[in-house]
């Protein structure tokens, strides 16, 4: 499949990031819709989210240094106040 990020990340345009906001964006309005209109357990949405995330990194190269950049933003956003 390729590379989905160009390492280092810092390095995108103001019109990468714009793109990636707007999919950031439109993927929350999926979850939020999914678990409240829906009613998807959001245990089972963290599930189905986690099964996506390892199917697109099975498919690209430097697949390992792209899950050590996903395992440390997880663990930013799970436990913010243990990271800092």
């Amino acid at each position: 499949m390729g590379k989905v990020i160009t390492f280092p990340s810092k390095s995108l345009s103001t019109k990468e990031l714009i793109k990636l906001k707007r999919a950031s964006d439109q993927l929350d309005d999926v979850i939020r819709h999914s678990i409240a209109e829906e009613s998807i357990p959001t245990l089972e949405m963290v599930g189905l989210l986690a099964h996506r995330l390892g199917a697109l990194l099975a498919n690209l190269d430097n697949k390992e240094k792209l899950w050590e950049v996903c395992e440390q933003v997880i663990i930013e956003k799970a436990f913010p106040s243990e990271t800092k």
